[in-house]
């Protein structure tokens, strides 16, 4: 009962996270690549399923208004942080699969940007709007170091700009949030509370 409460509560609660992911990078370190690879689509879909899993009454919890979490017994996560490993190993098996497609067709580098655009929009009902624009920077970013044909991959960003712009305003809060990125110490307990700890952490 005392570690719910106690001066030590968040610091337990860390060293626990903390031997457990590191468990799990050791575990993860002895994988081939080629098994990684190989199981990638799957984790793929049972990604996706995961984030439809998170919109399920009874399934998904909503926490302050955002429906991102999935409880397990006493144990609870949200789908969005597997998902992001999961989209990462499964374009980098990708890119590594179709290099010379990357920049020669249009439809190779249009098939991973459709998949992050599934996955924005399920997100987007959560509401998860951070870990969407999130996504899709690092699918960007990959294919654009993957060797991705610029023009290809540039044509379909600049068609989803308006839609994200869009997005980010249609809501006040998040264009608190976007107002107090610019001077965070302003709003230091309210819309920028999270970057100041952040800052603060640093």
């Amino acid at each position: 009962e005392g570690l719910k409460t106690g001066p030590y509560t968040y610091l337990v609660k860390h060293a626990v996270f903390l031997a457990v992911g590191l468990v799990a990078g050791l575990v993860l370190t002895r994988i081939e690549l080629r098994v990684l690879e190989s199981w990638s689509k799957l984790a793929l879909i049972i990604g996706g399923l995961l984030l439809v899993a998170v919109l399920v009454p009874g399934v998904g919890r909503r926490i302050n208004g955002a429906q991102r979490w999935i409880y397990l017994g006493p144990i609870g996560f949200q789908a969005v942080e597997m998902v992001k490993l999961i989209l990462i190993v499964w374009l980098a098996s990708y890119m590594a699969r179709y290099r010379d497609a990357l920049q020669n067709t249009f439809w190779a580098v249009f098939k991973p940007l459709a998949v992050v655009a599934l996955m924005f929009g399920l997100l987007l009902l959560q509401p998860d709007f951070g870990s969407a624009v999130l996504l899709g920077a690092v699918a960007m970013g990959m294919l654009w170091l993957g060797g991705a044909n610029l023009v290809w991959l540039g044509l379909p960003m600049l068609a989803a700009v308006p839609l994200v712009a869009y997005v980010a305003l249609s809501e006040s809060y998040r264009v608190r949030r976007l107002i107090s990125f610019t001077d965070p110490w302003e709003h230091a307990f309210d819309s920028g509370f999270q970057l100041t700890q952040a800052l603060i952490a640093i």
